[in-house]
């Protein structure tokens, strides 16, 4: 796909080159107060302001008559000007191309690796994904006004009993903490026996899709995403998510 994008854009520029070793002229169509007669002609410098507003100009104008011709009835040879703006924009799309694919985004989906991350817990104690990876991981996105959220961590710690003695791991991460003084006040009021860590952090964010919570992340052994929710869900939804990635049923 990138390649294909930078293919194009090359061939944009190309084709615009092209158009800058013609000749041009520095005339334009004008348009005044007076009804238009053909072959009123202003040269000199266009300016862009106007050529800009020209694009905004709807096709039928009614009874408005626009004080200059609208872009698509301009001569065929386009202003040096212009042609510099189109060459400016251009390369500007070749740079976003290039740089958008030098360093792709990462997102969560369900049967790929889910995006790393290292997270410090409320002790200062840093959390990485990958040294959990390996065993089946619950992720919970929350933060301290999801009241609603409460019924969530009922699920986690029924989810807790019923499995322990293996090697589930639960993870909950506060999307509003960036230290330790808002998970210390959300774990005081739920009563939250698992880890949670400050998850105020923009990649996470961006590579988790955070846009509201709870958010739940079920990961197998394999260290792939088996279920995904970005909303809230029933607890026999959740109960055969974490059967999934804990007996794999």
């Amino acid at each position: 796909m990138s390649s294909l994008r930078f293919i194009l854009a090359i061939i944009q520029l190309l084709v615009l080159l092209k158009s800058l070793s013609a000749p041009y002229t520095d005339c334009w169509t004008a348009q005044s107060a007076e009804p238009f007669s053909p072959g009123s002609i202003t040269c000199g410098p266009i300016n862009l302001q106007d050529a800009f507003t020209a694009l905004m100009v709807p096709s039928d104008y009614g009874s408005i008559s626009p004080p200059f011709t609208p872009i698509a009835e301009f001569k065929p040879t386009m202003t040096m000007e212009m042609k510099k703006v189109c060459l400016i924009a251009i390369c500007g799309m070749m740079t976003l191309a290039i740089t958008r694919d030098a360093t792709p985004q990462s997102v969560a989906e369900v049967g790929q690796t889910p995006p790393p991350f290292s997270l410090s817990d409320e002790f200062q104690d840093l959390h990485r994904l990958e040294d959990y990876l390996g065993k089946p991981i619950i992720l919970y996105f929350t933060h301290n006004m999801c009241h609603y959220c409460t019924q969530v961590i009922a699920f986690l710690k029924r989810a807790q009993t019923r499995y322990q003695g293996t090697d589930l791991v639960i993870l909950t991460i506060n999307v509003w903490a960036d230290e330790g003084e808002l998970i210390k006040r959300y774990k005081e009021a739920y009563d939250l026996p698992f880890p949670m860590l400050a998850g105020k952090n923009l990649n996470l964010l961006r590579d988790y899709e955070v846009n509201y919570v709870p958010i739940i992340v079920f990961i197998n052994r394999e260290g792939l995403v088996q279920r995904l929710y970005h909303h809230y869900i029933l607890e026999t939804d959740f109960l055969k998510s974490a059967s999934a990635i804990v007996e794999g049923k």
